[in-house]
């Protein structure tokens, strides 16, 4: 919340330096930036890029502090004329192991992205373009936020990716270790033992069945809902197979989750869906 106070965060001048250091490579005729000019821009030589989005307008106004007058002038018009522009670099990112790579982000905000299914891979497209100028040959591109979606797990640009010299992968494992330190951060703030929390997951996809396998027998309790009774009937039987102290339980209609939602500690939302499934006023108080 401290976040979205602080519109100031990145800083006037290095937001309008690294904007306009992001600005010349995307216009530069190359496909691959020498080396010596990558450790010059970035500090580094990448090993793997992350690609993201904002999230919402706060993100934008946080990266980009030097597009308010833009915002005056442009008012309306202001995102739409976002989406024509490249993509920028977030931050660096440097390991004591020496897996450094870069954060990137599209000007896309998710609803641009959601709706606009065509011009959402061309824009996938445009990232994979400008991540390979920023990063060694053969480097990885992990797709994060609604990327994996977006590009059916990456599926979908793996080809032109790969004819730019990079991997694709989904991302998907870096919001699987997010999510697990979010259970036990919850659990010490909490003060309640990890062992001790139900935990209410909705959504058993790829990413909601992973986060399950990782939270059995870490938990006391894992109650799982899908609207896909097959693929939740799955779920529920290979966790009961796997658990040797964990509650499995699986909801059977969606008019169960409210109650749910009171009896557990937690929930992990992993569903595109929400709003098929539960009404902002049947979330129970606090």
């Amino acid at each position: 919340i401290g976040l979205y106070r602080n519109h100031w965060w990145l800083g006037l001048g290095r937001s309008i330096v690294g904007y306009l250091r992001d600005l010349l490579i995307a216009l530069l005729p190359i496909r691959r930036l020498p080396k010596v000019l990558r450790i010059v821009l970035l500090g580094t030589d990448p090993k793997f890029v992350f690609l993201v989005h904002p999230r919402r307008k706060e993100d934008i106004h946080i990266a980009w502090p030097f597009a308010w007058p833009f915002r005056v002038l442009l008012r309306r018009y202001f995102y739409s004329w976002l989406r024509n522009l490249p993509p920028t670099i977030l931050d660096v990112v440097k390991t004591p192991s020496g897996v450094d790579g870069v954060i990137v982000s599209s000007t896309w905000l998710p609803d641009d992205l959601i709706h606009n299914r065509k011009a959402a891979l061309k824009e996938a497209r445009k990232c994979a373009r400008f991540a390979a100028k920023l990063s060694r040959k053969d480097a990885y591109l992990g797709l994060g936020e609604w990327w994996p979606f977006l590009t059916k797990r990456g599926e979908a640009v793996q080809k032109y990716a790969k004819s730019r010299g990079m991997q694709v992968t989904s991302g998907y494992c870096g919001t699987l270790c997010s999510l697990q330190l979010s259970a036990s951060e919850i659990a010490r703030v909490s003060g309640i033992r990890l062992s001790e929390m139900n935990v209410l997951i909705l959504g058993v996809g790829k990413m909601g069945a992973s986060v399950a396998q990782v939270l059995v027998n870490e938990v006391g309790k894992i109650v799982v809902f899908d609207k896909n009774r097959i693929k939740q009937e799955r779920v529920a039987g290979e966790l009961k197979q796997r658990t040797g102290k964990t509650v499995i339980v699986g909801l059977q209609r969606p008019d169960q989750i409210p109650s749910a939602l009171v009896e557990c500690d937690f929930c992990i939302c992993t569903t595109s869906n929400l709003a098929r499934i539960l009404a902002p006023d049947e979330l129970p108080e606090n």
